[in-house]
């Protein structure tokens, strides 16, 4: 029974073994278990990170052409990767959760999750992260059709850019960082004019960044009740948990600045 055992465990870690096989026109690298679905080289090219299902991510040493690095994530895809200008941070998003990486100590910066997190992300799963060239804005797309836009190193919540009528697939920014391009399942490309250096001034009880007070804001803050944690778009008052207060503060808002008729 304990060879039986053991020969099991062995037949179980042969897909983890990295391997790499140079052809006539190209280089395949083994290791993955499932289907790759994003890669992203670093700044300097010599590292390249790759994310699969099930729940994994890894680094490549493009000198030796092997994967040096494994991280182990909740979601079962990785659907973003994307390299801080630097080359220190790696970001990845999935359907649960936003992740932050220290590349060099293999530390996990922060989690932002889907409903747990201090940061709101896109409730139905991020698709696609990029940072800007001068790397203090992260941008993100979800499949709930926004585009965020976040602070990088401060716990404010996200600018949110509405345009898309359907999941927003990819992000990029020019290489001045003064334009985001995005691409959309609705079949549209949309450019949005970002402010350099200069934090997007919000009202806090326009919690889905639409730029109007409205019952859309009481649907999206419904949707976050009970959540906790600074920095919480739909925590509109700032008291560090979304609840029914948050609701009542729009509600006075909307008064205070009725829509035309």
């Amino acid at each position: 029974m304990k060879k039986r055992t053991f020969f099991i465990f062995v037949l179980f870690l042969i897909p983890y073994f990295t391997t790499a096989e140079t052809n006539e026109n190209h280089t395949t690298l083994r290791g993955h278990l499932g289907s790759v679905e994003v890669v992203a080289f670093s700044p300097d090219g010599r590292t390249l990170a790759s994310g699969s299902s099930p729940h994994i991510i890894q680094l490549w040493d493009m000198d030796t052409q092997r994967s040096h690095t494994t991280f182990e994530v909740d979601a079962f895809q990785v659907w973003g990767l994307t390299f801080s200008p630097d080359g220190q941070l790696l970001v990845s998003g999935s359907s649960e959760e936003v992740l932050i990486w220290n590349v060099h100590t293999q530390e996990l910066n922060a989690r932002y999750q889907r409903w747990y997190g201090a940061i709101a992300f896109s409730p139905d799963g991020v698709t696609s992260v990029m940072f800007s060239p001068n790397g203090s804005t992260l941008a993100s797309g979800g499949n709930d059709g926004t585009v965020r836009l976040w602070d990088v190193g401060t716990d404010q919540g996200p600018t949110i850019l509405t345009g898309h009528k359907y999941e927003v697939n990819s992000v990029a920014f020019s290489p001045d960082g003064r334009v985001l391009a995005s691409g959309g399942g609705d079949g549209t490309i949309l450019f949005w004019e970002i402010l350099s250096e200069v934090s997007v001034a919000r009202i806090p009880e326009d919690a889905n960044g639409d730029g109007s007070v409205n019952i859309d804001d009481l649907t999206f803050v419904a949707d976050y009740l009970g959540q906790v944690g600074g920095g919480n778009v739909a925590d509109v008052n700032g008291d560090g948990v979304v609840n029914v207060l948050d609701l009542v503060a729009i509600a006075k808002a909307m008064e205070r600045n009725p829509l035309p008729q």
